[in-house]
């Protein structure tokens, strides 16, 4: 009896991608640290700053003058859009896990690729989940602590 070979193409494109995703997402607070720009002012370098902002608009505003601020510059680094490219990435592999669950490809390829591009997009934002479970936890047991009467 001859077996047949299942053709996998998009789930186990989706798997693949999905599982560089999950990769990404997991290492995320390693590789920001190591691609995040270094601090360019210290904090006293700030408070300087500040200072003499603070001196000139009062000198401006005793003169009647008006005060512009110096504009703020904002630089957007690789740190900073980590995470949207993973979403990205997962969404794809999940995407082709999807399309090869639909054309009937293999399902258990199919449903792994689904599954792990789902669970890369929920490990970027554990932390955060878990912080606010955490925190309606012990909200829920403060107030379940006080007697509040009804």
């Amino acid at each position: 009896m001859e077996k047949t070979e299942e053709k996998t193409y998009f789930a186990m494109i989706g798997l693949i991608i999905s599982l560089m995703a999950f990769s990404l997402s997991v290492t995320s607070p390693w590789l920001t640290e190591l691609i995040a720009p270094p601090p360019q002012e210290t904090l006293e370098d700030i408070a300087v700053e500040t200072a003499l902002d603070i001196k000139d608009k009062l000198i401006k505003g005793l003169k009647g003058e008006e005060y512009k601020s110096p504009p703020i510059e904002t630089k957007t680094s690789l740190a900073d859009i980590l995470p949207l490219i993973i979403i990205l990435i997962a969404l794809a592999g999940t995407a082709l896990g999807t399309i090869g669950f639909v054309k009937k490809e293999s399902a258990r390829t199919s449903i792994t690729a689904i599954a792990l591009g789902i669970t890369a997009i929920m490990a970027i934002y554990f932390l955060m989940i878990a912080a606010i479970l955490l925190f309606i936890l012990l909200i829920g047991a403060i107030l379940s602590a006080i007697d509040l009467p009804v």
